[in-house]
């Protein structure tokens, strides 16, 4: 989905035409593709949108007063879109969806929904140690994480060192949480180029932090 900036002539476009869609969002006007069939999904893309229905038909039933919480918690947030700088509050119903559909990927057998977060979620500032081998990578923490807090691994595959990683091509690697008594763990890779990036998720509410990068690496072949 693109998002424009009309002129002085034409302020406003809503509709389709062809194969484009203009529509008005909170974060300003945008253009997107009508939909185009696409390969069969993966098993990890089949749990989210299982995860997402679910969340959808949580929004749906919740009560007066379970409503007027995430209305409130909505409105103290504000985002800002990344092509136009323009701030905007989201949609309670975005809120809900992004945050419980998170909470059920980390999180076996919750009560469901939780509630909507009462303060912000920074989550940790923990150190790693990467280590390429053949076959895998593993990973050191410097500490364990704190209570209510996993850690999040993104991969990216590269075609060489000199490839610069795309912010929106991580793929989850793994949720891990790190003990004082066990802050090593493990992935499985095949040989190549990657950009390793972490990120932190409440595991109370499904709140989590911005991807951030570590380093690009090379596993090995044998």
């Amino acid at each position: 989905m693109a998002r424009i900036t009309y002129s002085a002539n034409i302020e406003d476009v809503r509709g389709k035409l062809g194969h484009a869609v203009h529509t008005k969002a909170r974060s300003g006007k945008t253009l997107r593709g009508t939909a185009v069939p696409k390969r069969k999904a993966t098993p990890a893309q089949t749990l989210q949108r299982s995860r997402m229905g679910r969340a959808a038909k949580a929004y749906k039933a919740l009560t007066a007063p379970q409503l007027a919480l995430w209305k409130a918690y909505a409105a103290t947030l504000t985002k800002t879109d990344p092509v136009t700088g323009k701030h905007y509050t989201p949609a309670p119903g975005t809120v809900f969806n992004a945050l419980v559909s998170k909470y059920q990927q980390v999180n076996t057998s919750p009560p469901f929904p939780p509630p909507p977060p009462t303060t912000p979620f920074v989550g940790d500032a923990l150190g790693f140690l990467l280590s390429p081998d053949v076959g895998a990578l593993y990973l050191t923490s410097t500490n364990a994480n704190r209570a209510d807090t996993i850690t999040e691994f993104w991969l990216q595959s590269l075609g060489s060192e000199a490839r610069r990683p795309s912010a929106t091509r991580y793929l989850q690697a793994g949720l891990i949480v790190f003990t004082e008594d066990d802050l090593t763990t493990s992935l499985s890779l095949a040989p190549g180029w990657y950009s390793v990036a972490v990120s932190y998720v409440r595991l109370s509410t499904g709140q989590k932090t911005p991807r951030i990068a570590l380093s690009t690496l090379k596993i090995p072949s044998a």
